[in-house]
């Protein structure tokens, strides 16, 4: 496969790569800080979009456990 160079300047870039870099460093801090608990839960739902029922049958716990990590 050869390089395409009209394809790659459509690829989409951040306007500013080093604030982009900055909010990115910011967000894994934040998730970092959290208990593994809710680290995990807010990555199954909030960004892999799985439903509270599925993050709790694959975390193998109460799906009331996956919903409250959102309420502390």
């Amino acid at each position: 496969m050869s390089w395409d160079e009209a394809k790659a300047d459509r690829i989409a870039t951040p306007d500013d790569p080093q604030y982009w870099a900055l909010e990115l460093s910011d967000a894994t801090r934040g998730l970092n800080e959290l208990p593994a608990g809710q680290r995990e839960a807010l990555i199954l739902v909030g960004v892999g979009g799985l439903s509270y029922e599925e993050a709790a049958t694959l975390r193998e716990v109460p799906r009331g456990s996956a919903k409250i990590f959102f309420q502390l």
